[in-house]
């Protein structure tokens, strides 16, 4: 037995590309809330985990470390962006590795001042 989806107009599609619809509505809400270089999410995503931590009940304790790059332009200038781009890479992991695993991190890129990671702990 076959299954048949409608779509808008009438026109029939298949269960493969309703789920090829999927994975790509999947890839862009992932895309709009994480930061393409480092997979780490982005501000946008950073904002709104933070309001819902704000709103949850029972928290008692609640820490926001942010981390900015020191003289990170001049690495970029100097070195070239892909040796940049693998400092920010490297600098991600790191941290990632240094925290707690229920640890929220995400990355803020700043055209004045280069690249800002911001985390915060819940207890």
């Amino acid at each position: 037995m076959c299954c048949l989806i409608m779509s808008c107009g009438g026109r029939r599609r298949s269960p493969r590309h309703a789920v090829a619809l999927e994975a790509s509505t999947q890839r862009i809400e992932y895309a709009a809330e994480h930061d393409y270089l480092t997979g780490l999410p982005n501000r946008r995503f950073f904002d709104r985990r933070l309001a819902e931590l704000a709103e949850e009940t029972g928290l008692e304790k609640l820490a926001i470390l942010h981390i900015g790059l020191d003289r990170f332009k001049q690495i970029n200038d100097t070195a070239g962006h892909a040796t940049g781009d693998d400092v920010l890479k490297s600098c991600a992991r790191r941290i990632e590795a240094g925290v707690p695993k229920n640890s929220f991190i995400a990355r803020q890129w700043r055209r004045v001042r280069g690249s800002d990671h911001k985390f915060f702990l819940a207890g």
